[in-house]
């Protein structure tokens, strides 16, 4: 399947986000090429899989964690429009997408899942959590160990204060090649060292 007809099947609410999954899909797929091999990528906070999916399309692996129907009543009542429990609809669109061979699912708060994991696996995060200025932070300190240095770290909903905050406050270290913006609200960096 492309990812354009399968974002073509998302509901309407979500289509409007279809520039930063196309973003995400080529990111992935030029890590893809550089590394020559499927390169490792980590979502914290997953929802319905609408950004997972075209990471794993693009060829990558893909480690999704989240909690699912459990985070927040923001996400109970949002989650009406897709019909029920999000957990539900994420693991229905890995397998209409045809990639849930490529995407590990973690149900678990972020930082105890990081915990899981070892240091420095992965090519690409992507964090789009909780966005208080809080969580933004404890995720960023959490799964940053676990990129690889030359690895891009990237988020969602950067427009959103708490997040920009967090993000700019972080990545203002010499780790990072500084705060980059890119379509429908997305933000990435590089990590140096």
């Amino acid at each position: 399947m492309l990812l354009q007809d399968f974002i073509a099947t998302f509901p309407v609410q979500e289509r409007a986000s279809s520039d930063a999954y196309t973003w995400i899909y080529r990111k992935v797929k030029e890590l893809k090429e550089s590394l020559g091999r499927p390169p490792l990528c980590i979502e914290v906070g997953v929802y319905c899989g609408y950004t997972s999916i075209p990471a794993a399309m693009a060829g990558g692996r893909v480690i999704c964690v989240d909690v699912f129907d459990a985070r927040d009543n923001w996400i109970r009542e949002h989650a009406s429009h897709i019909g029920g429990r999000t957990l539900d609809r994420f693991l229905a669109n890995l397998f209409n997408a045809g990639v849930s061979n490529r995407i590990a699912t973690i149900v678990s708060e972020s930082v105890v899942a990081a915990g899981l994991l070892p240091n420095e696996i992965a090519d690409f995060i992507f964090i789009d959590a909780d966005h208080s200025y809080d969580s933004v932070m404890a995720d960023l300190h959490a799964w940053t160990p676990k990129l690889r240095v030359g690895g891009t770290l990237a988020g969602h909903d950067y427009p959103q204060r708490q997040v920009a905050e967090a993000v700019n406050q972080f990545c203002v270290s010499p780790n990072w090649a500084g705060v980059l913006t890119e379509v429908d609200c997305t933000w990435y960096t590089y990590r140096l060292v």
